[in-house]
């Protein structure tokens, strides 16, 4: 079975259960992770999720330092290698990097 989710988290927040589902791509229908996970958490606990759905995008910012950044950048710049294909190192994201990743394999 192939799955989009990329986590699943169930914690107790002051005597409740709470879960929170991480889909890798928004061309999924919610409601078929949302049966995809209730497959996976039956297989463990006797629990129903609840069919409410609350979407929040995060924003997420990361700080280098100037050595870092430096290593980084020129990772990224090594244009003399010519079969080396390395993601954007800088970006923030799987699909962000498997973007990078795939505009390389495109323009060769």
């Amino acid at each position: 079975m192939e799955s989009k989710v990329m986590r699943i988290f169930l914690y107790n927040i002051k005597g409740r259960g709470c879960f929170t589902i991480e889909k890798g791509f928004d061309d999924v229908m919610t409601s078929q992770v949302v049966r995809f996970c209730q497959t996976v958490i039956n297989s463990f606990l006797p629990r129903k999720i609840a069919e409410a759905v609350i979407r929040k995008k995060n924003i997420r910012f990361f700080a280098y330092t100037i050595k870092d950044y430096n290593v980084l950048f020129d990772l990224k710049s090594q244009v003399h290698i010519k079969n080396l294909i390395t993601p954007d190192y800088l970006s923030y994201g799987r699909d962000e990097k498997i973007d990078s990743v795939m505009d390389q394999l495109c323009r060769h």
